[in-house]
């Protein structure tokens, strides 16, 4: 059976460290790794990590002196593994039962397939059980995936539900970006996707993505503003690892700068609905659309947003904002379900 090698950084998850590690080492298949990478934690990480290596031979501790950073843990990780299969598990996210043994059957169909994932469960509290039952898979060809990721311009997976196969990430270029700190991964996900087909689970949930405050996403990398900069820079940044020729470069491009400077304007026009104009950065917002996109006042969403702006803050709700909203929802909901049916 084919070796999985699983890097699971830590900092400050001594908390956590232990159900991300057996929920590992309690997949059906057993043939794996794990390392432990503490950065320079303060709490009982390390203790933690090293108990865990005493019971378990399958387990191994890297503990840094002083604070690398994430981005550079992981790819102290990517060095390490050589196994045919790598999982990059952040300290607070777990695998479900029967999660790596699902996604090697796909992998064993088809070799050709750069990396698998699934549906993430998406948890804060209690570890709740998985959502697990008949499974089935698509495989897209990694250009039809990447022409869809362009086209929406938002990262689909959260990190806990995938698996790469190592081949590819060494012929992708394996390194996350230190010049990506919001969305090294997203921009991973793109150049793999350029250079061999993607697998995709559906049916069950692959991981548990752990939702607490403390973590990036709702500390530093926190805010609508900075999520779509750093989205910005992944798509963009990746268009240098897609082989194609530069017409289908610039047409990805253009559809990932239509669709972020749409993001940006829908959420000015959210704020103006919601009555938080104050807490909202409208202003910030609407000047990264016009940056991102030139045409951006061609945009349906910035004419909404003119007609919020002669509104103002007077009346929270106008017919055509509520039905607005009303069609932005059902939007959302069909989105949400044909993410789960297709992973798209």
């Amino acid at each position: 059976m084919a070796r999985v090698d699983i890097v699971v950084p830590c900092y400050n998850y001594g908390r956590f460290l232990q159900a991300c590690v057996h929920s590992v080492l309690r997949q059906s298949m057993t043939d794996c790794r794990v390392l432990i990478i503490d950065d320079a934690s303060s709490d009982n990480s390390v203790a933690v990590a090293e108990r865990l290596a005493r019971e378990d031979r399958r387990v191994s501790v890297i503990a840094h002196p002083h604070n690398r950073g994430h981005i550079r843990t992981y790819n102290e990780g990517i060095d390490w593994a050589s196994g045919e299969y790598f999982v990059l598990l952040s300290a607070d996210d777990l695998l479900t039962p029967g999660s790596l043994k699902r996604s090697l059957s796909l992998f064993d169909h088809d070799p050709k397939i750069g990396f698998v994932y699934g549906r993430p469960r998406h948890f804060s509290g209690a570890i709740p059980p998985p959502r697990l039952g008949k499974h089935q898979w698509t495989v897209w060809p990694g250009l039809d995936w990447l022409e869809i990721r362009y086209n929406k311009a938002v990262n689909c997976i959260s990190q806990p539900e995938a698996i790469i196969r190592t081949s590819a990430l060494h012929q992708a270029g394996p390194y996350y970006s230190e010049h990506l700190p919001h969305t090294a991964d997203l921009e991973l996900w793109l150049r793999l996707a350029a250079v061999a087909p993607v697998g995709y689970i559906v049916g069950v949930d692959q991981g548990y993505y752990r939702i607490h405050p403390n973590s990036m996403q709702r500390t530093i990398n926190a805010g609508t503003l900075n999520d779509l900069k750093g989205r910005r820079a992944a798509f963009l940044g990746a268009l240098s690892a897609i082989p194609e020729g530069p017409a289908f470069r610039d047409h990805l491009e253009t559809m990932a700068r239509r669709q972020l400077a749409a993001h940006a304007l829908d959420s000015c026009c959210r704020a103006y609905d919601r009555q938080r104009t104050d807490r909202t950065p409208v202003d910030e917002l609407a000047a990264f659309a016009a940056e991102t996109f030139p045409e951006f006042d061609a945009l349906p969403e910035w004419r909404a947003l003119e007609r919020r702006r002669r509104r103002g803050t007077r009346s929270r709700w106008s017919p055509r904002s509520l039905l607005a909203s009303m069609i932005r929802r059902g939007r959302e909901e069909a989105a949400h379900v044909r993410w789960v049916r297709t992973g798209l």
